[in-house]
This record gives structure tokens, sequence and C-alpha cells, in this order.
């Protein structure tokens, strides 16, 4: 695709201008490669709060309008909230990527679709990590919006506006962060947000994660739980990913929250972890149950994707468990799914060989 010039893209007779803005602190060697990945937006902002390197000098050695400030005390919504402000009031469309983040393949064209159609807040393909996936929804309408939380903060439509979502797989951006720098300010601002915001079950769930990220089971344990028991905790698919944390943060308990996260939302995931629980504990009959209704669920826009549901596993415990069923068959049949999947894995390899009586 040509590069877009500075009047915005003719798109059906109108014109459609789209802001690329970010928050920055520190960040000259990822100033390039997120620049690169946005050359046919319209405008390109970033507030930096307090660079002591190169960030600011090469931003605008690239182009890209760069404004300073310091947020204090720091918060991501005030920061992001100010970064929006300075963002060109006939702008239609804003693409808040962090600096660690880019834009993949077409993704204008892909966004002039969704906003030709009404759509004022399309959610789109997120890469958080390798292996890990899902539809996030930060993209939205140049008005109507304002950020809110102080960390895991989120757009928020402001009345009377009127929001229109919409699912685009062709819209994506991936999530490569400087494997050095730190999360240790994360949890205590999380524990200030929850505390600020005590009925937000967003902030709850952020808050409980974060307690597992840092090995904090107990508390984990917790604040998961008054996540799932909390009035606003709606979301079914989220809901059934904290009952799966639940698992990790109790194994002893793991097939009861596993159980529990499978009647929220059957996932492949959920599956695929009680498959593992019950392969375990020798349960072979329940664990092929798992191995069988996880296998036929595909991808689906609800919450995160994880790339081992989608490997070997699901086909690979399925053969043990029909092996130790006398299953000779199904086990054949499931170990070559396996191996397909895995093909150079040599314990499935010898699995086949022994099914096969080699």
């Amino acid at each position: 695709m040509p590069a877009c010039n500075k009047e915005g893209k003719e798109k059906g007779g109108n014109l459609m201008r789209v802001a690329v803005y970010s928050i920055a602190l520190n960040e000259e060697s990822f100033v390039d490669r997120w620049f690169d990945s946005t050359l046919d937006a319209d405008y390109h902002l970033i507030l930096d709060t307090g660079s002591t390197d190169w960030t600011v000098a090469r931003a605008r050695d690239r182009g890209i309008t760069v404004h300073e400030g310091k947020i204090d005390p720091w918060r991501f919504d005030v920061a992001r909230n100010t970064a929006l402000m300075l963002v060109p009031a006939d702008i239609d469309v804003c693409i808040p990527l962090d600096l660690d983040e880019v834009m993949v393949g077409d993704w204008r064209t892909a966004l002039e679709r969704e906003f030709a159609k009404g759509i004022t807040r399309p959610r789109y393909q997120y890469t958080f990590s390798p292996g890990l996936s899902f539809y996030a929804s930060k993209i939205h309408s140049r008005n109507g919006y304002l950020w809110k939380h102080p960390i895991h903060e989120i757009p928020t439509i402001q009345p009377p506006f009127v929001e229109k979502e919409s699912f685009n797989d062709d819209l994506v951006m991936h999530h490569l962060p400087d494997p050095m720098k730190s999360r240790g300010s994360y949890l205590p601002m999380l524990e200030r947000a929850a505390a600020e915001d005590p009925h937000s079950a967003r902030m709850s769930y952020y808050l409980a994660r974060e307690y597992f990220f840092h090995r904090k089971m107990p508390e984990a344990t917790k604040e998961f739980t008054r996540y799932v028991d909390m009035y606003g905790s709606t979301w079914r698919p989220e809901r059934a990913h904290a009952y799966r944390y639940l698992a990790k943060t109790n194994p002893e308990l793991a097939e009861h929250w596993l159980t529990l996260a499978i009647k929220e939302w059957p996932s492949r995931e959920a599956y695929a972890d009680r498959a593992l629980v019950r392969y375990t504990l020798k349960n072979w009959g329940p664990c092929l149950d798992d191995v069988r209704a996880g296998m036929v669920i595909g991808h689906r826009p609800d919450y995160q994707t994880e790339a081992f549901a989608y490997g070997s596993i699901l086909p690979d415990l399925g053969s043990i468990a029909a092996w130790n069923l006398g299953r000779r068959g199904e086990a054949l049949e499931l170990a070559e799914q396996a191996l397909a999947l895995s093909p150079d894995d040599p314990r499935i390899q010898a699995n086949i060989s022994l099914i096969k009586g080699v």
C-alpha cells in the first residue's frame, strides 16, 4: 500500500484521518519500529513523561509530534487522556499504540472498512506474547471516549455518545516488549486501583492476576474468589479464566475449579487443563471425554487463545487415555494426530510404535 498523505485518505467521498498516539518513557530503541509499522497513519503523537535517553530526539527526527510532561502522581489513565487531548480535533480514528507495540499488515484498509460501517471501536487481533492472543479493543474514534483506571486502563464511552463495536481478524497488533523492563510498580498500583474502585470487576481481576504473577498464591486465591463473587463480574469468558487461575493457585482443587470454568464458558484451553489433571490422576475415561470435547472447539473471539491447547496436548493425552482403556484403534488415531502436530516428538513416535506393536 502506498504511504498515506497528511490530508487523509479518501473513502467513498469522505476523508478519514488516523492518528497513532502513545505515552513513552525511555524507549528510544522502539521509536523506529513503532513509527515504521504505522507509516500509513496521518498523524503521530508521543507524550513523553520524562525520558532521560534519546526517545524525544529520535522521535522528532522521524517527524513525530512530541509533547513533554510530568504526570504526578503517576496514573496511566491521566497520562493517556493527556495524550488524547493533544490529538488534533480533525482526526477521526485514534490508535493508542504503545512504543513496544506494532501494527501488522494492511491495517489501514481494515480500519477504514470498519469505520465506513459506523464502527467506533473495532476489536482486533492482539498478540500479547508468543502463544497468547486475544481480541483487544483500545482503538477508538477520536470523540466520545476517555480513559479510565490508574492501571490496565481502558477507553470508556462518554454519554450521550453511542458506541458500535465489531470483531476484525484483519486488524492486527503485536506486543514486542523489552524483556528487561520491570513490572514491579504494577502490584501497588493495582492495589490502589482496587481500593479506589472496590466494585470494579476489571480491577479485581487484574489485581488477582498480578498477585499470581508475583507468586502470592493466598492473596491471588482470595482476590480471584472475590472477583467471581462480584455483582459486576458478568463477562463469562473472563470468569472462566479466573476459575482456571484458581485451579493453579489451588492445585489440590484443580478439577473442581476447572469444572466451574467449563460450566461458565467451555473453551479448548479449559478442557486441555482438565484433561491434564485427569491424566495425572489416571482417570482415563473422563480424561478421554475432555479430549473429545476440547478437540471440537476451534478458535473463537471470546477471550484469550493459548497456543498450547491447539498443539498436540489433547490428542496426545487422548491417545494415552484410550490405550489405558483398551481402545487400541482410537489410541492409534489420536497418537497419529498428535504426531502430525509435533512431528519431532520422540515420545509420541515411541507411543505409536508401541500401539502398532512394532
